[in-house]
């Protein structure tokens, strides 16, 4: 798979300036039909963090290993909420492998891992600072 790493800067507030809502937004309808399960970030010894007012639904839906589509997960961003810490697994309907992954790191930048081009391409163009590595 490859990876794009997405370091767009901070905001006034200390936010990233990318986010999950926006990542989702880059990749449009590539994505539409996949079901989403949120967990820690393995790499990290399953470290996960949410704040904000979507944080307890997040922590519910990783607990639970609650399967999401993408239509509820894009409605569950547009609520007020950082990804400190997460991963999230996008798998096509008829798949247990995941074709997208979706890591959030220490409030520092995303990543995202696929072997789609198009969904490597459309993240080049939504984002100004990005950087590609073979995983």
């Amino acid at each position: 798979m490859k990876k794009i790493i997405i370091n767009d800067g901070i905001t006034e507030s200390g936010f990233l300036t990318v986010s999950l809502r926006s990542i989702l937004q880059a990749l449009e309808k590539s994505v539409d039909e996949f079901y989403w399960q949120i967990c820690g970030v393995a790499e990290y010894g399953c470290q996960f963090e949410v704040v904000g007012k979507a944080a307890p639904d997040f922590e519910r839906l990783k607990r639970d290993k609650t399967k999401l589509d993408t239509e509820k997960l894009r409605a569950l961003c547009k609520r007020e909420h950082q990804l400190i810490w997460a991963e999230l697994c996008g798998h096509q309907q008829s798949e247990t492998i995941p074709s997208v992954v979706i890591r959030a790191i220490d409030s520092s930048w995303f990543d995202v891992s696929t072997d789609n081009e198009a969904v490597i391409d459309n993240l080049k163009i939504a984002f100004k600072y990005t950087q590609i590595v073979e995983s």
